[in-house]
């Protein structure tokens, strides 16, 4: 699937509710457990601003979040809510107590 830049921000930091912080040349976002430690984690180029996301860096940024291409789609598009995105990294064993 091809997605937007803002797209994936607003997917990342608004709905599933990464923390944002900016290194380098990237934007890393960055899911927190209630205890501040990370369970998952990706970046998106500071760079690449309003371009959009391959179906290669697709596949790369669904993996780094712990869900397959088809389940971030549906993060990006809307039928996968927070609490089944939540749901399926304690099912995966990525977070086993309760997230920020």
């Amino acid at each position: 699937m091809i997605v937007s830049l803002r797209a994936m921000r607003r997917t990342l930091q608004g709905k599933l509710k990464f923390s944002k912080s900016e290194k380098t040349k990237h934007e890393w976002y960055e899911l927190l457990d209630a205890n501040g430690d990370i369970i998952v984690s990706t970046a998106l180029s500071r760079g690449a601003a309003g371009r959009d996301i391959s179906n290669n860096l697709f596949s790369i940024i669904a993996r780094e979040v712990g869900l397959e291409s088809s389940q971030l789609a549906d993060a990006v598009r809307c039928p996968l809510k927070r609490r089944d995105y939540y749901r399926i990294l304690r099912e995966k064993g990525l977070a086993t107590t309760a997230l920020s």
